[in-house]
């Protein structure tokens, strides 16, 4: 079939001819019955992009691992716009995902404990910990100056002063047997032998006829082995007496914190992994209660030794939910390997860098647990370690938060390295047909862990419903982005700059 061009018109063969002015639709104030887009209600009605918006429908609920989504359009084909409220749409209707905590552990220091808890209850869990610590320390101080205490403490004192000058006594009256007086000095005993009640000095000695030396030196011996057994005797009554004190100590300390750490547990009798740390946690004060009573600073305000003693009971929030209705949605528009996997921070102290489990931070994967993120491709593919980093998470389901560095091998130093935390959540890439079909060619992983394409379409075909749709479509941007409402006139020149674009 052959087109025929004409001055002022088309015709085509056996047809009447068709003008030019018919080849582009109009369009004017006169189909609009409407004088501002004010007066149009809130709809938010998606033009155009049935297909897209079909597959970003069935992403977004189907069950399994792999289904995230790639998001491929050019530019300015509101791929954004339909996302967004889609993304808030199927999220408000989910449950809200539980927050997570960063603990000491205390069987092995430098590998931090990981802590579920249902949202909220994490503000909550460090609230009460803190609460405890700070409790203890006052019930410890109470308990330890009590009078009871004292009492106590010191009978065993006594017991131990009145046997020691029992057996100190014992022993001068088997050296005075032996004509031999004891002497204690910093070095420690000194036998010195005595003739007539005098000691005898070293020339007196070296002037005695051999038989007297002998026998002065047999007689030491026996004094020396009299000097030992003591020893012994005194060590053992020493390893005694410490014994009971630290029976004592523990039996306080068990005493005074029992309630305390029962009050912490009942409120947490469905969370296996808390009532665990809360355990280990309690083991551990009464190996070092003594250092509570050596510091009266709070976790988060000290930073001296002590002070940093007891940060070791602190607890770390680093994924909050409390104020997530739903599940979360989290755009990260700077998703560089910190940015997504999170960090391990450092302090300065006297010249060295230090970090603990309080440094710990969160990512974006981590913050959208139980929910959505929405990247851009290009972003993640132009930051060093992201692609990587992203893949890794999805793959394996959990995030491990550690430096960069240390993840691929390049620097080897001491540091913490915190327990992995599970995750479940749908990545939204956001990109362009070529990225789509790059990374579909040369990465190997790519096809299995984002398995749904919501292609949108840069062309839509006209239809009598298509002019109000696009008044609806101005009028909502107008309420979203603060702008004055369009008049009939102005919404009819958006929509002859599209036909005229098309």
């Amino acid at each position: 079939m052959s087109i025929t061009r004409l001055d002022s018109a088309i015709a085509l063969p056996g047809h009447p001819e068709l003008p030019v002015a018919s080849l582009r639709a109009r369009f004017g104030a006169e189909l609009f019955s409407f004088k501002t887009t004010e007066e149009l209600s809130e709809t938010r009605e998606i033009i155009g992009q049935e297909r897209a918006v079909s597959a970003m429908d069935f992403g977004l609920h189907v069950a399994g691992h792999g289904y995230n989504i790639y998001v491929s359009g050019a530019p300015g084909t509101g791929k954004n716009t339909i996302i967004k409220p889609m993304l808030r749409q199927v999220a408000e209707s989910q449950p809200t995902p539980e927050d997570w905590c960063y603990a000491y552990n205390f069987r092995d220091p430098d590998r931090p404990r990981a802590l579920e808890l249902p949202a909220g209850r994490g503000h909550e869990f460090r609230r009460d910990i803190q609460d405890l610590v700070s409790a203890l320390q006052d019930a410890f101080r109470k308990a330890f100056q009590s009078k009871d205490y004292e009492e106590q403490h010191q009978a065993l004192q006594e017991s131990f002063s009145k046997t020691h000058a029992t057996l100190s006594a014992e022993l001068e009256e088997r050296a005075g047997q032996l004509d031999f007086r004891i002497k204690t000095t910093p070095m420690g005993f000194v036998t010195v032998p005595v003739r007539k009640g005098k000691p005898i000095g070293a020339e007196e000695f070296a002037g005695l006829d051999p038989e007297d030396k002998a026998d002065i030196q047999r007689r030491e011996k026996e004094v020396d082995e009299a000097v030992r057994a003591f020893r012994q005797k005194l060590r053992a009554l020493q390893e005694e007496i410490n014994s009971k004190v630290d029976k004592l100590n523990q039996r306080v300390a068990s005493y005074t914190s029992e309630h305390l750490f029962e009050a912490v547990r009942s409120n947490y009798q469905d969370f296996a992994n808390v009532l665990d740390y809360v355990r280990s946690m309690q083991d551990d004060v009464l190996k070092n209660f003594e250092s509570f009573l050596a510091t009266s600073e709070t976790p988060d305000t000290s930073d001296d030794d002590t002070g940093r003693f007891v940060t070791r009971y602190a607890v770390s929030l680093v994924v909050d939910n409390e104020d997530t209705h739903g599940a979360p949605i989290l755009e990260d528009t700077n998703p560089t390997y910190a940015n997504l996997m999170g960090r391990v921070e450092r302090k300065a102290r006297m010249g060295f860098l230090y970090t603990d489990f309080t440094l710990i931070k969160a990512g974006s994967i981590l913050k959208a647990n139980g929910g959505y993120l929405l990247v851009n491709a290009l972003d993640v593919l132009r930051s060093p370690l992201s692609w990587e980093a992203l893949k890794r998470a999805i793959i394996r389901k959990e995030v491990v938060i550690e430096d960069p560095a240390e993840a691929y091998g390049i620097v080897a130093t001491a540091s913490i390295k915190p327990e992995p935390i599970p995750i479940r959540l749908r990545v939204v890439m956001v990109g362009s047909p070529f990225l789509y079909y790059l990374l579909q060619a040369y990465d190997e992983d790519f096809g299995r862990i984002f398995k749904v394409k919501a292609d949108f379409d840069v062309d839509q075909d006209l239809t009598h419903e298509s002019p109000m749709q696009y008044a609806h479509f101005v009028a909502n941007l107008c309420r979203d982005e603060g702008l004055l409402p369009f008049d009939a006139d102005a919404v009819a020149g958006v929509l002859e700059q599209a036909a005229r674009a098309a």
